[in-house]
């Protein structure tokens, strides 16, 4: 089977981590896949072997975020100069590229004859929803307006659209209402995640790592954004710090976004690293005694919480979005009580040597439940009639 995925490249986030596996697990499938993205700049995240092809168009970066012109330009280009038949499904996985591809096939017709499935990570509409509809600025309530007229078209088009939780297909639903199209897949557990659990104990990867051996971890992973709750979170953990005696804090992100927690950063015990690589960022899971996850609002899924759990961390985290569906109720601190999520934190860490190594169990149990092969094959499954 030959597969053109169209996206956009980020760094960082759930989505790159989503497109890497499930391109790495089609091509392992013997399956042929057509990468055609776009980015601010030229990213290397794909396997090289005959069975993967890559096509990048860089955007300027002034642009990047609203150009739906640039990429209708540049995909069209490209669509025109290839044989539709070659392909037996498209898939995108961001309103964007995804949109630009439905104004190409208005032009190009035989491209109508492929199946088009929509991958829904979460709704741009939605995020923007609070700040902009019940703003008071005209302008960033005509930018909410034109984003939810061009998300609803898009996801109107598609002929599936898959989620990966019963949050997402309830988002997608109210914010949307397209019901009857939705599909439910969940995503799948990294193999690299597994090697690093099964060659490193705990002790093991702090020595790797260079961090302190015989004090507490806890471990931060997540893009610095408003709704990601990072910043919130560095100030609760400052106001404790009495609490969490003889702990320290590591930090995965992209450091660019840190320049407002400068000072709270710099009076509690943290060390932070720019945008690890896989290996590493394994490394860390396995090391921590926990992985906090203060996301406020609008969490689909959490790629994070599964990553931790393959590792043998627990997770903490607000009782809000997808959540509810991975994380068990002990470890969810009330979204209405942000403070409580201390206290969540506090108990975890006290665990006795004999309850953390159950925990650890129980999280690998887990996250033995999700795969990216049976992702892909669920997927590629919707295609038959």
């Amino acid at each position: 089977m030959n597969i053109l995925i169209l996206c956009d490249l980020q760094p960082v986030g759930g989505t790159i981590t989503y497109l890497t596996n499930f391109v790495s697990e089609l091509s392992l499938l013997n399956h042929s896949v057509t990468i055609v993205s776009f980015a601010e700049e030229k990213y290397d995240f794909f396997p090289h072997n005959h069975k993967i092809t890559q096509k990048q168009f860089l955007i300027k970066r002034r642009f990047y975020k609203i150009s739906l012109f640039s990429r209708f330009i540049k995909l069209f280009s490209y669509l025109r100069k290839q044989k539709p038949t070659q392909y037996d499904l498209v898939i995108s996985d961001y309103y964007l590229p995804a949109i630009a591809y439905f104004l190409c096939r208005l032009i190009l017709q035989k491209w109508k004859k492929i199946k088009m499935f929509y991958q829904f990570h979460g709704s741009i509409t939605l995020e923007q929803h609070s700040q902009n509809v019940y703003g008071k600025k005209k302008l960033k309530q005509l930018y909410y307006a034109v984003n939810y007229v061009l998300e609803k078209f898009c996801i109107s088009q598609a002929d599936k659209i898959i989620c990966f939780s019963s949050y997402s297909r309830s988002v997608l639903e109210q914010t949307i209402h397209y019901h009857k199209k939705t599909v439910l897949i969940h995503p799948g557990r990294e193999k690299l995640f597994d090697d690093i659990r099964s060659k490193y104990t705990k002790q093991q990867a702090r020595e790797e790592l260079g961090l302190p051996l015989t004090k507490k971890m806890i471990f931060l992973a997540s893009r610095i954004e408003p709704r990601k709750g990072i910043i919130e979170c560095l100030n609760l953990l400052l106001e404790e710090r009495d609490k969490l005696p003889n702990t320290f804090i590591v930090m995965a992100t992209n450091l660019t976004g840190l320049t407002d927690a400068v000072t709270t950063i710099s009076r509690l015990p943290v060390f932070y690293l720019h945008l690890p690589p896989r290996d590493t960022l394994a490394l860390l899971y396995r090391a921590a005694d926990l992985t906090l996850m203060p996301s406020k609002k609008l969490e689909t899924f959490g790629l994070t919480t599964l990553e931790s759990f393959c590792l043998g961390t627990p997770v903490a985290a607000y009782d809000i979005g997808a959540n509810k569906e991975l994380i068990p109720t002990e470890f969810l601190a009330s979204i209405s009580q942000p403070s409580s999520l201390i206290d969540v934190v506090m108990k975890t860490l006290n665990k006795n040597n004999e309850s953390r190594e159950r925990l650890a169990l129980s999280c690998i149990e887990k996250s033995t439940q999700y795969s990216w092969t049976t992702y892909a094959n669920s997927v590629l499954s919707l295609l038959k009639p």
